[in-house]
């Protein structure tokens, strides 16, 4: 982790104590609005994942009263968070991290982060755009566009890739203060992914389009299987092969 987070979660840590915090509290956790959100945001997914991971193969969750059932229980969860500062550590190093990400490189961050979502339907996407502070123009685009239909992940990225983003530097500024750091070390923090492309016989974008689904997987076990399945059979034949090594406990951090 780096030293500038570390510091500012004990920061975060001496100022709280074993205080509990509730989601009005986390909405104004720090001095970015934008953070607080994502932490929000992460929490969200969290369960999210925790709940599709352990549905029960006994019942019908498509229903509509389920469904229905399913997101009133969301919201009013929502707004019953309870959470002390040594349980959401984790949660707001992780934030810390998208922020930055995010900050310098929106269009490809929002492209990923949305593909989260079970389903990609407008209400999917409204409940998502609530996570950020600006672009929300892309958001309401991409929801008029998945009124007729709910989008695949080709055409959402297609209607991403058509906007204009604009680096947000009053949001990089916000960072540095809070990191008391320079944007040179913020860009430092954000590890380039390494491209796996080799171990797949198909295009970039097949590639990642794989790599994204794995990662949205109930269970490691489940994006194991899916990455396994499309590596070319030169890399099968060589499980200890460094790459592919690599990239499975990449996926595997999705799951701890």
């Amino acid at each position: 982790m780096s030293i500038y987070i570390s510091n500012f979660i004990k920061k975060l840590q001496d100022n709280l104590g074993k205080k509990v915090l509730q989601g009005n509290d986390i909405i104004e956790l720090t001095i970015s609005k934008q953070l607080n959100l994502f932490i929000l945001k992460n929490i969200y997914d969290a369960w999210n994942k925790n709940f599709e991971k352990n549905k029960s193969i006994y019942f019908n969750y498509k229903d509509k009263k389920v469904l229905s059932a399913i997101v009133s229980l969301k919201n009013i969860l929502s707004n019953h968070i309870e959470i002390d500062i040594e349980n959401l550590k984790d949660l707001i190093k992780k934030s810390i991290i998208e922020v930055i990400e995010y900050v310098f490189n929106p269009k490809n961050f929002i492209n990923d982060d949305i593909l989260k979502e079970i389903d990609l339907s407008g209400e999917s996407i409204n409940r998502r755009s609530k996570f950020f502070v600006d672009n929300k123009k892309v958001f309401i685009n991409l929801i008029e566009s998945s009124r007729e239909k709910d989008l695949n992940s080709t055409e959402m990225s297609q209607i991403i890739n058509s906007y204009l983003f604009e680096i947000n530097q009053e949001l990089i500024e916000e960072i540095e203060l809070m990191l008391d750091c320079k944007s040179e070390e913020l860009k430092k923090i954000i590890i380039e992914p390494v491209n796996y492309k080799e171990l797949f016989d198909c295009s970039e974008n097949d590639y990642k389009e794989i790599v994204k689904r794995a990662k949205r997987k109930n269970s490691f076990h489940d994006a194991a299987n899916l990455i396994l399945e499309n590596t070319k059979s030169e890399f099968m034949d060589e499980r200890e092969n460094q790459q592919l090594r690599s990239l499975l406990r990449e996926i595997k951090q999705n799951y701890t």
